[in-house]
């Protein structure tokens, strides 16, 4: 590696627009830059690619150390191979983007999905370091080493940070929740659900309107507050629907991973409306056929967004506990506790530091 603070391209692709930066020690080292790239002319999508990190390097002055960043899938993402995407129609055959980029720019190529760059992102610089510091702060030994990231926007995106090391599955296809069934909807994958085009489609049925005529989700969120009658109910039955879909995903990757888990993307602003009424679901108990019950949730889930439970997770948490048959004590943790929280910065920032750190791991590796 040329530097221990190597210069890492990246990207944001989204839409037709992408922004490309350029990144030294996690942070932009020149002001991004935001090209409008063909989606739907693989030539000339493939083209528009290159021109964009061959614009970095020139603007940073720099040749870089390698190149990491965030693309749609499917695809065998070690391999640097994108399949046919839906939404980036010119890659209508399967592509090997990244070893075109290797040759081209002869250093090493990292493609992810956003969701495990998202989670890498608040691993690395975001929710799993913050609470970590605060639990040394209060003379805590407990620390948490798995972080879940939920991105929600145009889709569901997942990743996960598990033991220090973000999980990619032996297809590079780990934690792709968004194709688990819709406890709502049996038969349609949860994302049809926890989407924009959900929560619209939801509005739509709700205000009797079409579905083209349904708002956007910033412009719903403003309606919660200042719609007419009709307007507020509709969305507050949407984002209700949307986060009770939402709420089963959440509960299904901390029983699959055990971590703490951040929200984040487009629809997550408006998050901390319902993160109270999410922590109530998750730690609700299910009714047991003999009678009883028991949690549904072998940990107790706090929103960490709310100042006061945030400080309540924080709060000690051991016991001591007399060993059988001996006058030894230990101490114990006497509640198993993970934390539900809204990323603090931006979705698109956040991925892109998970890129640079994503390569800067690698390099090291390599070195």
């Amino acid at each position: 590696m040329a530097s221990d603070h190597p210069l890492v391209l990246s990207l944001d692709a989204g839409g037709s627009n992408f922004v490309f930066s350029a990144l030294r020690d996690a942070v932009p080292a020149v002001a991004p830059q935001r090209r409008a790239v063909a989606i739907t002319d693989l030539e000339a999508c493939l083209a528009g690619i290159h021109d964009g990190f061959a614009a970095m390097r020139d603007a940073a002055g720099a040749e870089p150390d390698a190149i990491s960043f965030a693309f749609p899938g499917p695809a065998n993402y070690s391999e640097g191979v994108i399949f046919p995407l839906a939404n980036i129609t010119a890659f209508d055959r399967p592509v090997a983007l990244g070893p075109m980029l290797e040759d081209a720019f002869g250093v090493p190529v990292y493609i992810n999905n956003d969701g495990d760059l998202f989670a890498l992102g608040e691993a690395y610089g975001g929710l799993l370091p913050e609470i970590n510091a605060a639990l040394a702060l209060r003379g805590s030994a407990r620390r948490y080493h798995t972080l879940i990231g939920l991105t929600l926007g145009t889709g569901l995106g997942c990743g996960v940070y598990a033991d220090d090391r973000l999980l990619r599955g032996d297809n590079d296809a780990a934690a792709e929740i968004w194709s688990i069934v819709d406890h709502l909807r049996p038969g349609e994958p949860v994302e049809e659900s926890v989407s924009i085009r959900g929560l619209r489609r939801r509005y739509a049925e709700e205000a009797g309107v079409r579905l083209e005529d349904a708002p956007q989700p910033r412009e719903m969120y403003a309606l919660l507050r200042e719609g007419t009658r009709t307007q507020r109910d509709a969305a507050s039955h949407a984002f209700k629907q949307y986060y009770m879909s939402l709420t089963e995903v959440i509960r299904t990757c901390i029983a699959l991973f055990d971590g703490v888990v951040v929200l984040g993307g487009g629809i997550a602003g408006s998050a901390a409306y319902f993160l109270p009424a999410i922590e109530k679901n998750l730690n609700a108990a299910f009714p047991l056929a003999g009678g009883g019950s028991i949690q549904r949730l072998e940990s107790t889930v706090y929103n960490l967004s709310d100042p006061a439970r945030r400080e309540a997770f924080l709060q000690q948490n051991s016991a001591e506990l007399q060993v059988p048959g001996s006058g030894r004590t230990v101490r114990y943790a006497a509640e198993k506790r993970t934390g539900l929280a809204v990323a603090t910065g931006d979705t698109s920032e956040i991925i892109m530091r998970g890129a640079y750190h994503f390569a800067a791991d690698r390099l090291r590796a390599r070195a």
